[in-house]
């Protein structure tokens, strides 16, 4: 690759005090530019360089970011070739909207949002595994992984809410569930002999679905799906798959929620990672950075001294006398010593 595409050329630079200059600066190099008052170092650095690398990023932009950016005009230069867009750090700002930022005005805070929402992961603070939204595809892909001959147990948790115990063994019934498996010892009871015998508060049973010995051929996951089907749809999103050759219970929820603890979380979207909605601002600071309170060390910075003796330091100012007046008389009213 040539020399002339690691430099920016200037060619005939009039702008203020230069005076037909040609200069060329290497890229991806620190370079300086130094020189007495008055000999063109803001003119070449701001009025040419960052003019004309400025206007050309700009032009790139929407044209409701434009309206937030300086307008500069175009530098009296024979040729510019070779820059890059450009960046001007200056001890000046352009707006007075505290919530504007660098990312906000370029609008790359916008892509980030959108970055974070969609491909964001969100970690159980439980137990540390991943939450997700499981449906049977995915479940199915998980079985996959398992040795033909395992024989499994689809169940569910039924939804205890909306039902008593009488009304939920038959709602059961009637959709087809006879069956109940014990969570800690995964044996197998008539739903009939189980609500006989106790009060069922299915907080110790799952619902069986279907038991099936799992296979990887076409048939045999097709029913496994449709039992899956089935689960989801009678446990509010909640199903529970049991291995009985290890007893281990694998557990999977179409809601956003770790299954394992059946904790919920607020599915990922942009405005979680925007400070300038509701719901992803800070709640201390509502989303500005900061927040206004009380310093007691300023409000009281010797405390040594009594009320009397100007305590309060802000009452101290011939401005703010008459609180400090109405503080000792507050204390005589209250039967508080001011000294």
């Amino acid at each position: 690759m040539s020399e002339s595409k690691y430099l920016i050329s200037i060619k005939g630079a009039k702008v203020h005090n230069l005076k037909n200059v040609d200069i060329d600066i290497h890229r991806n190099k620190l370079t300086v530019i130094s020189g007495v008052s008055g000999s063109g170092k803001s003119s070449l650095a701001f009025d040419t360089l960052y003019a004309e690398g400025q206007r050309r990023f700009v032009e790139s932009l929407s044209s409701y970011v434009r309206q937030f950016l300086e307008r500069m005009s175009k530098p009296d230069c024979e040729s510019i070739t070779g820059i890059p867009p450009a960046i001007a750090i200056q001890q000046n700002t352009f707006t007075r909207n505290p919530r504007s930022t660098v990312g906000t005005t370029t609008e790359i805070y916008d892509f980030l949002r959108l970055l974070y929402g969609r491909i964001g992961t969100t970690i159980c603070y439980s137990c540390g595994n991943t939450v997700r939204k499981d449906n049977t595809s995915s479940v199915i892909e998980e079985l996959k992984q398992l040795d033909d001959g395992e024989k499994l147990y689809i169940c569910f948790t039924p939804d205890t809410k909306e039902y008593n115990s009488e009304n939920l063994i038959q709602s059961l019934k009637e959709k087809g569930f006879y069956r109940l498996v014990n969570i800690k010892n995964l044996e197998v009871s008539e739903l009939d002999e189980i609500a006989d015998k106790i009060k069922l508060t299915f907080e110790d049973y799952y619902v069986l679905a279907d038991r099936a010995v799992f296979r990887n051929d076409k048939e045999t996951l097709n029913r496994i799906a449709d039992s899956l089907d089935l689960a989801f749809s009678n446990g509010n999103g909640n199903i529970q798959i049991i291995k009985l050759s290890d007893s281990k219970v694998l557990k999977f929820s179409s809601n956003y929620e770790c299954a394992n603890c059946e904790i919920l979380y607020q599915e990922p979207e942009p405005k979680l990672f925007s400070f300038n909605n509701p719901q992803g601002a800070c709640p201390k600071c509502q989303g500005f950075g900061r927040t206004v309170g009380i310093d007691e060390d300023l409000v009281i910075p010797d405390k040594s001294k009594s009320i009397r003796k100007g305590a309060i330091h802000p009452f101290k100012s011939d401005a703010n006398s008459p609180y400090q007046r109405e503080v000792i008389r507050f204390c005589i009213v209250k039967r508080i010593d001011p000294d």
